[in-house]
């Protein structure tokens, strides 16, 4: 599960890098097929964005040192902040759970859909956020951007 989510890391960044530093990190997402659609100004979530939402609020059940701070399901990416209460290996917590959201939600389409829907992700791309003030900055991205 951990070599699916380093593999779409290095797609997207080129090389590996240390995740969580600072405990808390940015997810962006692209997925394959669209996770709903905009209609009459407003977002539809697709059965897709759906597994997708209920997947990424299962996280910390799997997880207990991870926070789910805001999150968005958008047409073709899921974006979200998460934040590890533990010091202890927060890069290796936080880059198994994003791997473990990844293959579930694959998993959970997989067996509503079918053996034929392969990819459910293009790409993820995880960084560290640094400061109180990047943290801002980033929740009111996602807001704004879930607010289509």
């Amino acid at each position: 599960m951990v070599n699916v989510f380093r593999r779409l890391l290095q797609s997207s960044r080129g090389r590996e890098a240390p995740l969580a530093s600072s405990g808390i990190v940015l997810i962006t997402a692209r997925s394959a097929p669209k996770l709903g659609r905009i209609r009459s100004g407003r977002f539809e979530m697709s059965l897709d964005g759906e597994i997708t939402r209920e997947t990424w609020l299962a996280v910390p059940s799997a997880f207990p040192s991870l926070i789910l701070d805001v999150f968005a399901v958008l047409p073709g990416e899921f974006r979200a902040i998460i934040r590890n209460s533990s010091t202890t290996n927060a890069d290796e917590i936080a880059e198994k759970a994003v791997a473990w959201f990844m293959e579930k939600s694959r998993e959970h389409l997989r067996i509503l859909r079918g053996p034929a829907i392969k990819k459910l992700w293009k790409n993820c791309s995880v960084r560290p956020i640094h400061s109180d003030e990047e943290l801002q900055e980033e929740r009111m991205r996602i807001l704004m951007r879930a607010k289509i």
